[in-house]
């Protein structure tokens, strides 16, 4: 799940792609850096720095390797005063053939910043504003070889203004700018990823401007769900969900989608998770009102139609705990939801088994390995497996 940063000052996107795909300018910047989680492995086995057997705190088997799915990237976390500090924190996490987590040490990024990330086949790569440099913007990029991640790599990208949200495709980074003071934001530009020298637009707009709103691609088609606007300057939470499908141009036109709803009656919702399979998209958690870090245990999930809208939403299995602000991802047959906020920053993962048809049948977080700190703003993206 990709999200619109309140006040942020960069564009969010989900993707992963080798350095020398994108720009053969790019540098190496500095070699992984490895942590250990407590109670994780520093022996790999499998491939992969730390993938040994039994994961972090927390889980226990037989394994003597299990693949890693997914990972989560960064966020937020607590830092001196409980002022936020931006984490460097890369965690690997999949399951065992019995449906365990595992979590495991993995390497950290090599700037701390405010960043989101996604992932490809050949790695994983962050974008967004370093700190403790003079970048203003920077695309980093770590290949995985059999498990193995090579050295960052940095790719200088064209400034941007504030943005609600933004993914990727398989060319572009998509973004929708943020409902400013001078700007409405309701209009969509893209970055060519071969050449990422400058913003196009993508000539086409959203129907319900927004401040901040959920972003998530899902089966070629880019939903925006729910978010904050503000008319005639109030801001509140909205319920609104569009979709546009994904072409070789850039962007097709939005279309309405059934506005979220549980129990029968409208919910607003602002900081929320989302994730997708290719023909179900889930909204997790989240606030009803603007300013709000209290959270929720409100799961909703829609069927992707043919022609990209969802109709209908459905209640799912409530989550085992408040959350506002988590990182989600579906792996396999498995929805993920880490870290968030609730009272305080949360280092939780909870995880539900997916059935047939793409309905939770229950929430596991009892037990569960932890993030190496409480993180909010953090992304999960899913790793393909060789």
């Amino acid at each position: 799940m990709l999200r619109g940063l309140r006040a942020a000052s960069f564009a969010t996107v989900a993707a992963a792609l080798a350095c020398a795909t994108l720009m053969s300018a790019c540098s190496i910047i500095t070699e992984p850096q490895q942590y250990v989680s407590p109670g994780s492995s520093t022996t790999p086995a499998g491939g992969g720095p730390g993938l040994g057997a039994g994961g972090a705190t927390g889980g226990t088997g037989t394994e003597t390797s299990v693949p890693a799915t997914f990972a989560v990237i960064a966020g937020v976390r607590s830092g001196l005063n409980d002022k936020p500090t931006a984490a460097t924190d890369v965690t690997l996490g999949g399951f065992t053939v019995t449906g365990e987590l595992r979590l495991w040490a993995a390497w950290t990024l090599p700037v701390r910043g405010q960043y989101v990330a996604g992932s490809q086949s050949n790695g994983i790569s962050v974008f967004g504003v370093p700190q403790d440099t003079n970048d203003e913007f920077a695309l980093w990029s770590s290949a995985l070889t059999a498990g193995q991640p090579s050295p960052w790599r940095r790719t200088p990208v064209p400034q941007v203004p504030a943005w609600a949200g933004a993914v990727m495709s398989d060319t572009d980074l998509i973004a929708i700018a943020s409902d400013t003071a001078d700007h409405l934001g309701s209009d969509v530009s893209l970055l060519d990823l071969n050449q990422p020298t400058a913003w196009r637009s993508a000539s086409v707009s959203l129907l319900t401007p927004r401040i901040t709103t959920s972003v998530v691609l899902c089966g070629g088609y880019l939903f925006v769900v729910g978010g904050e606007t503000r008319p005639e300057q109030n801001s509140k939470a909205i319920a609104a969900v569009e979709s546009a499908p994904v072409t070789a141009q850039g962007l097709g036109n939005f279309a309405s989608s059934a506005d979220l709803q549980s129990g029968g009656h409208p919910l607003t919702r602002v900081d929320a998770s989302v994730a997708c399979t290719a023909k179900r998209i889930y909204v997790m958690g989240g606030d009803t009102e603007v300013y709000q870090t209290a959270g929720s245990v409100t799961v909703l999930s829609g069927a992707i139609q043919a022609d990209g809208s969802v109709s209908a939403w459905e209640d799912e299995p409530a989550l085992p705990y408040t959350v506002d602000d988590a990182a989600s991802v579906v792996t396999g047959d498995y929805l993920v939801v880490a870290g968030g906020i609730n009272a305080a920053r949360l280092d939780t993962v909870a995880f539900a088994k997916l059935d047939a048809e793409g309905h939770v049948v229950t929430w596991r977080s009892e037990g569960n390995p932890k993030l190496p700190a409480g993180v909010q703003k953090a992304s999960a993206v899913a790793l393909a497996q060789p």
